[in-house]
């Protein structure tokens, strides 16, 4: 092995890299969905009952969070 080969990425290296990364991000993101519905979405109906609509979840929502969560990640 020379000292270029070690820098050298092949197509598998590169293939694993990008497994890693949208495995991460569905991680990120399919946690998040956990700890506001276990939650958030809980504690805040209790803590505002009188208001209608209190911690929605809807298709907006969940393509805010999850174009948010990719952006950040990148």
């Amino acid at each position: 092995m020379t000292v270029a080969d070690v820098g050298a990425r092949t197509p598998l290296s590169r293939r694993r890299s990008r497994f890693a990364c949208w495995l991460n991000i569905l991680w990120i993101n399919l946690s998040k969905l956990f700890r506001y519905f276990l939650f958030v979405m809980p504690m805040m109906r209790e803590a505002l009952p009188t208001m209608p609509g209190v911690a929605p979840m809807n298709v907006s929502v969940f393509l805010i969070w999850g174009l948010g969560d990719t952006i950040l990640f990148f």
